[in-house]
């Protein structure tokens, strides 16, 4: 595929060379196709039709009337939730896979009837403190507790920018904003937002808003403690490495090629922690493989 930087590449050096082959081939392309954006004018980027027409019948055709109506109505039912309403009424007509087609329809129907204006005015009003605690425990009870409620606000009104992006994705999550409006309405990244998502489905408001790592140290850790000195104690020539004694790059190159990576400190701290320095720990390990 022929990019924009190549055709203003060969724009250039046409005036150059004495053939358009030559040109052509150093712009990294064929003579044909050169000559093509030579007569056009155009740039790649500049000749691609956009893609506006349907490639199969759209099964909710039909009742677009009913979903409009449905989404005006109610403009944060969840598109599954208006998607079973469609199965129970003609079970035969739709299947699980066409819940994406109904949520590109649904999409659409919020734009052109500016709901997501809506959406934006609720998650201002949440932002500026105006939605009290009782009025969300009816909305999302059972999934969230009192306590859980209280922590999300807390961090909406006085936590840092952080925990108060998180707090408000889940709070519009389960009002069924669509993802990309939350992340559009926070200037964050939609795969961010279904991060938060994904962690609050995990573990809760806990797990949401704790920011503590537990981090184990590698040289510490007892996997990694067993890997090395199984490396130390097997000949170089068994792990495919062409010498007769370990050296401390081809111990952090096979702790790599296992998956298992490791800075040369803290293999070095590994095993004078066990007692050994790494020149006396190789004639130590080496020693131990020779036979009695």
């Amino acid at each position: 595929m022929v990019t924009d930087y190549q055709v203003r590449r060969l724009r250039m050096l046409i005036k150059k060379e004495k053939t358009k082959e030559i040109a052509a081939s150093k712009a990294g392309m064929n003579e044909k196709t050169a000559r093509k954006y030579l007569r056009n004018g155009k740039l790649p980027s500049q000749c691609k039709v956009e893609h506006n027409w349907r490639t199969r019948e759209d099964p909710f055709e039909d009742r677009r009337e009913e979903i409009e109506s449905e989404i005006i109505k109610n403009p944060f039912v969840s598109v599954k939730t208006l998607f079973e309403k469609l199965k129970n009424k003609c079970p035969s007509s739709y299947s699980d896979g066409q819940l994406q087609t109904l949520q590109r329809r649904v999409n659409d129907l919020r734009s052109t009837n500016n709901l997501n204006e809506e959406y934006r005015s609720w998650m201002l009003t949440l932002l500026q403190g105006n939605i009290s605690c009782d009025y969300l425990t009816k909305a999302f009870n059972p999934i969230l507790s009192v306590e859980d409620i209280n922590a999300l606000l807390d961090c909406i009104l006085k936590k840092p920018i952080k925990l108060r992006n998180r707090a408000i994705v889940i709070l519009a999550y389960l009002k069924n904003i669509p993802a990309p409006i939350i992340a559009k309405y926070l200037h964050i990244n939609s795969k961010t937002v279904l991060h938060y998502i994904k962690k609050f489905n995990a573990g809760g408001t806990n797990r949401l808003l704790n920011n503590k790592r537990e981090k184990i140290n590698k040289s510490d850790d007892p996997q990694y403690k067993e890997a090395i000195f199984s490396i130390l104690h097997a000949p170089p020539a068994s792990l495919g490495i062409n010498r007769t004694r370990w050296e401390m790059k081809f111990i952090h190159k096979v702790m790599k090629e296992r998956d298992r990576p490791i800075a040369a400190g803290n293999i070095r701290k590994i095993i004078k922690d066990a007692g050994y320095k790494f020149r006396k720990a190789k004639k130590v390990f080496w020693l131990s493989r020779k036979p009695k």
